[in-house]
């Protein structure tokens, strides 16, 4: 019985572990423990390192509520706060101006037996005074304009006669002297007219209204020159003219 248990042991023993003295020496066991517990630990260590470097990092600082943006779109400007905005100094904005000018005059009149007529040069004198609003400038202007026209023949036969005609004018006038402190600055007129005829056979006088257009031309930031149109109509003679012109204009 022993001889087969020997035989059995025998055939085993290939397939079974190798035996190690440690595993019969408690010292040497118990420092391999101690090896292995170690190493495990300097493991678990270098785990969590990162999750405590980034615990003792600052934390971030809050987004400001207006901040400015991260991306904005090309050909966009942004607004700029607080910049004044850059008003046009004008040049020409007198508060006051005097003009004299000379007129061509062409008038249909009711004339003594429809005598025939010829108008002289109308010499003008006009003045006023403006309140700008930006570009527009609203004025009330006054103005006398007088010439002369010769009758051909009158009822008693003397000839030739003279006849004086004074025209007084109260109206407005409005200029626009441009967004750009244009050298160019066109204006329109209009109002009431009172109308006189004297001279020869000739002695009436009336009311009516006269409007026109102009322009000033600037010369220097107090001179202008510029064409001047107007169209008036009186009772006296029951006149109607077209004046066209050139008037030089002084503003102070």
């Amino acid at each position: 019985m022993s001889q087969f248990a020997l035989l059995f042991c025998v055939a085993l023993a290939p397939h079974s572990p190798a035996l190690d003295a440690r595993d019969f020496d408690p010292f040497s066991a118990s420092l391999e423990r101690f090896v292995a517990a170690a190493g495990e630990a300097e493991l678990a260590s270098e785990a969590s390192a990162p999750a405590e470097a980034l615990l003792a990092q600052p934390a971030l600082e809050p987004l400001e509520p207006f901040a400015a943006p991260l991306f904005t779109s090309p050909g966009v400007l942004e607004p700029q706060v607080g910049r004044p905005v850059q008003r046009v100094q004008h040049t020409w904005g007198p508060q006051y101006w005097l003009s004299v000018g000379a007129y061509w005059v062409d008038g249909r009149y009711d004339t003594p037996n429809d005598d025939e007529y010829e108008e002289d040069t109308a010499l003008a004198l006009d003045f006023g005074a403006y309140n700008w609003r930006g570009e527009m400038g609203i004025a009330l202007e006054a103005g006398l304009m007088k010439n002369t026209y010769e009758l051909d023949g009158d009822p008693l036969g003397f000839g030739r006669s003279e006849v004086d005609v004074w025209r007084g004018m109260l109206g407005l006038r409005i200029a626009d002297r441009g967004p750009e402190d244009s050298r160019f600055v066109p204006y329109a007129r209009g109002g009431f007219l009172y109308r006189r005829d004297d001279g020869g056979p000739i002695k009436d006088d009336g009311i009516g209204w006269y409007a026109g257009l102009g322009c000033d031309i600037r010369i220097t930031p107090q001179l202008a020159i510029g064409p001047s149109v107007m169209f008036n109509e009186a009772n006296s003679q029951n006149a109607q003219e077209w004046v066209f012109g050139v008037l030089l204009t002084l503003g102070f």
